[in-house]
């Protein structure tokens, strides 16, 4: 008892989609049928449908490979003959599904130095308050979507960055340095096909410089206004002398600030600018 051969038939192939109301995720589904001769009617139709040349369940279809086979059927048509229906379904494709988005909240515990409008925080001697540790919540926008390759070039660019451009989200815009993107993902394979699931996790800080450091002009030692005869500025207290023991406001030119001085404040790049809105996440 045995089988002769299995042959692709023209007819009997067919392909159908249907779209999701509520995700509009497309998925598709597609026939094949294989002609088995059988040499002995004593054969029966599941031997026919685990013959060796006709693809195994899960395969790819050969025009889709996001189709897999999901079923096989075998139907006696004839003494000595058994038609195999291989079914195959799934999404058009995992590149074509849509974006998902969502917001969380990342939490921490950071010491304050200004208010959250930047005012900073200090006594009526415009001296700061120190070990001041409150709680702190960034907004965190997700996006996750499928890539065709390894997202590693991506995350190269963009690690320890910032924004170099105002990102608007929902009709809010976010001012440029006030995002920080992490990038991850997964290689996902299935059947003979594979892609990648990458996450964009952009978080959003508010301040006076977001995501850069913001810090009031200090030292331990200060410019007193006079110049020493080699051109350099003539330093308080001046060297071999012991600096400060305590940190003095100075301002953008090293002079010690009075009581009644605004206080200098710089912000220093320390996250290289990237311009975010190129990736087309949001």
């Amino acid at each position: 008892m045995g089988i002769v051969n299995a042959t692709e038939k023209i007819s009997g192939q067919d392909a159908t989609f249907s779209q999701a109301a509520r995700s509009g995720n497309t998925e598709y589904a597609a026939t094949r049928v294989w002609s088995v001769l059988l040499d002995d009617p004593a054969t029966n139709a599941y031997d026919a449908v685990d013959y060796g040349t006709i693809p195994n369940m899960g395969a790819s279809h050969p025009d889709n490979s996001s189709l897999k086979m999901v079923t096989k059927t075998g139907r006696r048509v004839g003494r000595l003959l058994v038609d195999v229906s291989c079914t195959y379904a799934g999404p058009e494709s995992p590149l074509s599904e849509p974006y998902d988005r969502g917001w969380r909240m990342a939490s921490s515990s950071e010491p304050i130095y200004y208010t959250w409008d930047g005012v900073p925080i200090v006594n009526p001697l415009k001296e700061r308050y120190v070990g001041v540790v409150m709680p702190h919540d960034d907004p965190v926008y997700v996006v996750t979507r499928n890539e065709a390759s390894d997202p590693v070039q991506e995350i190269a660019d963009h690690i320890n960055s910032c924004n170099s451009a105002t990102i608007t989200i929902g009709g809010v815009t976010w001012a440029i340095y006030t995002a920080k993107l992490k990038i991850t993902g997964d290689r996902i394979v299935d059947g003979g096909s594979s892609y990648w699931r990458v996450a964009y996790e952009t978080a959003f800080r508010t301040g006076p410089a977001g995501w850069q450091w913001y810090q009031e002009e200090r030292g331990h030692r200060y410019w007193d206004g006079t110049t020493l005869a080699g051109g350099n500025k003539n330093l308080e207290p001046m060297p071999p002398q012991q600096a400060l023991s305590e940190d003095v406001r100075i301002g953008a030119t090293g002079l010690k600030l009075d009581d009644g001085d605004a206080s200098v404040y710089y912000t220093w790049e320390i996250l290289e600018p990237v311009n975010y809105n190129l990736l087309g996440i949001y």
